[in-house]
């Protein structure tokens, strides 16, 4: 079994995750601003990585996807990767572990494993917040890849007008003059709305108009 007792992931900020997305991005697309990005090109075609589906994996082992300590292969769960149902979970889960090959080289090819069931046993043996460290840069990297800043405030200062007319409607509706209900409602229509734009679950949309402080750049106000 790997020791994981002294694995200690780096604590980086997040403006210091979306800085190295974002030069990742620079560096590796001809068309930086292209969305959505084809993340399977530039996973198999620019950084020479394999995408190996694995029947069962998700069913087994509860892990959707890993990445091999060698940094050359994606082990993906079969039935999420074919099924387009998944389609935009699947490009998430890949960018993700384009996070984990970005930020965490060094821990993977540090701790040599032969098989799943050893990378497995090393997650369940981390201290759990090293473990959600981990996971929550590996997820602001891929949201960041996925959802550039610069085109996310494109796409909302595009639909500013109607999302002032919404603004007002619940506000007039809502009695209790509660500014977070309206904007939780907001993000939750512009999740769904942008979320074909780049190809990514609306949860993501979400996500990102909140860390990336979206409505306040442009600003819509919901009191």
């Amino acid at each position: 079994m790997i020791d994981a007792s002294q694995f200690t992931p780096r604590r980086l900020k997040f403006s210091t995750i979306r800085s190295i997305a974002e030069k990742f991005r620079q560096e590796h697309f001809e068309d930086p601003d292209e969305i959505p990005i084809n993340i399977e090109d530039l996973i198999e075609r620019i950084l020479k990585i394999e995408i190996r589906p694995e029947f069962g994996l998700l069913e087994e082992s509860k892990i959707e996807s890993f990445l091999s300590n060698d940094l050359k292969t994606i082990v993906i769960d079969s039935g999420r990767y074919y099924e387009k149902a998944h389609e935009k979970r699947t490009r998430f889960t890949l960018a993700h572990e384009i996070g984990h090959l970005v930020l965490h080289a060094n821990v993977y090819e540090s701790i040599t494993f032969s098989e799943f069931n050893d990378f497995r046993d090393f997650r369940l043996n981390l201290n759990e917040d090293d473990l959600d460290w981990f996971e929550i840069q590996a997820d602001e990297f891929a949201g960041r890849l996925l959802v550039p800043r610069g085109k996310l405030l494109d796409e909302v200062l595009k639909l500013k007008e109607q999302i002032e007319s919404l603004i007002k409607k619940l506000n007039q509706e809502n009695d209790n003059n509660e500014p977070e209900l309206t904007e939780t409602h907001v993000k939750t229509a512009l999740g769904r709305k942008l979320s074909d734009k780049f190809g990514v679950n609306s949860k993501v949309i979400e996500i990102r108009l909140k860390r990336e402080e979206i409505f306040q750049e442009i600003g819509i106000s919901f009191g």
